[in-house]
């Protein structure tokens, strides 16, 4: 007889399996990541050095013979900004000879062994994820249902002022003092105090106010928040990654893997890895992701396709998207019209000007809303009329480039 728990385990692999199904092997990444550790003439130098860093319990370590001198090689990665990340600890503590060496990954390689080393961490804590403190906020507390009336019907001023008479009241190692203290930290952000909000939410996630497991994962997606809008990229995708490990539920395993894809892009359209690294972490994600996250999939799956745009291999990008456009015929309105967009202009790039046009002619037609924007495209159809009035002026079809430079006017005459 089945418990309810084998239940769980069997449905989850199932749907591990169809995913998989759906979305073929992972694509191994092009180059396999290793990190370089001197250059020694001498065995028993090297050697030496050897033993030195594996009192550091780092993993794997290779000692190998390079023609006549012996080189020292740690870790084996897939993703050259984890390479990258490695790399840059280790000149950190002093170890200025770090340098990558990357190799065709001829076997095509998709699973590589745990990585183990010194690495600076945006997280200070102490436990491991599965040893978090359990505990529970009390929502009955008077503390929290006062505060709760107030975030519902009073100002940010007097919230704050509440706020700041509660929190002292508490020790420590009362749950409700991790809330209060995330309340206050949103409202730091509403204020516009960003240093003292992200003090804060540090404070909860490291757990020097304690507070529940999930809320601590809550704090530290507050503060990959506040580094992104810094555009520290490089500091984000530590606290993403950072993040993944520490998550306690499926929705906050899912939100940070698509960070991680989105910042793996913007890293590799800046000379940081490839975008062939991209696809694979995307396929890998796509895989974990459960079916039931609509949005994020849709997401990510976009992302896929726009790696072939920005990789100039039009064809791919089109084929993708034509596929992505028959799966996703209604929503989400914001990925469909940034595909059309994508779609059209590698239509565009391949001389194919009426499917380019026709493409770029939908996302006009599409009912988006405020909230169907993306922060660096403000306005999706504004860009489609650009693209179609550039289309039309370099094809020489003055008519149509006149007609869209007086729609553009007349939809936004400030701009």
């Amino acid at each position: 007889m089945k418990t309810k728990e084998t239940k769980l385990i069997l449905l989850c692999g199932l749907l591990l399996i169809m995913q998989s199904l759906i979305y073929g092997a992972v694509e191994p990444t092009p180059y396999i990541y290793y990190i370089k550790l001197g250059e020694f003439a001498q065995y028993e130098d090297a050697e030496a050095r050897l033993a030195t860093l594996q009192q550091l319990n780092m993993q794997p370590l290779r000692l190998l013979q390079v023609n006549t001198h012996w080189e020292i090689h740690f870790g084996e990665f897939s993703y050259y900004m984890d390479a990258y990340l490695y790399q840059q600890d280790l000149k950190n503590l002093g170890y200025t000879e770090a340098e990558i060496i990357k190799f065709e990954n001829f076997e095509r390689k998709t699973s590589f062994p745990l990585v183990k080393g010194p690495r600076e961490r945006v997280f200070k804590i102490k436990e491991t994820a599965d040893t978090l403190t359990t505990c529970s906020v009390n929502m009955e507390d008077p503390d929290v249902v006062y505060i709760n009336t107030l975030l519902n019907s009073a100002s940010t001023e007097e919230i704050h002022l509440a706020l700041l008479q509660k929190i002292p009241t508490r020790q420590d190692t009362d749950p409700v003092k991790g809330w209060l203290s995330m309340r206050m930290a949103y409202i730091k952000i509403r204020m516009n105090d960003r240093a003292l909000s992200q003090q804060l939410f540090q404070q909860v996630a490291e757990g020097k106010i304690m507070a529940p497991p999930e809320m601590r994962v809550e704090a530290m997606i507050r503060i990959a928040h506040l580094i992104h809008a810094q555009k520290d990229r490089l500091r984000d995708y530590r606290a993403y990654k950072e993040i993944y490990e520490w998550a306690q539920t499926e929705e906050q395993r899912a939100g940070a893997l698509l960070e991680l894809c989105g910042l793996m892009m913007e890293l590799a359209r800046s000379d940081k890895g490839t975008l062939a690294e991209c696809r694979s972490f995307y396929e890998k994600a796509l895989q974990e992701i459960p079916t039931n996250f609509f949005f994020t999939r849709a997401t990510i799956e976009l992302m896929h396709l726009e790696s072939w745009y920005y990789e100039e291999n039009y064809q791919k990008c089109i084929e993708e998207g034509e596929a992505y456009l028959k799966k996703y015929t209604e929503k989400p309105l914001r990925e469909i019209a940034t595909c059309q967009l994508f779609v059209g202009m590698a239509y565009y790039k391949t001389d194919r000007y009426a499917e380019a046009v026709a493409t770029l002619s939908a996302v006009l037609d599409l009912p988006l809303g405020p909230k169907d924007r993306w922060k660096d495209i403000p306005d999706l159809k504004q860009r489609a009329l650009g693209w179609l009035i550039y289309i039309a002026e370099q094809t020489g079809n003055k008519q149509d480039a006149a007609h869209g430079r007086e729609l553009m006017n007349a939809l936004y005459p400030q701009q």
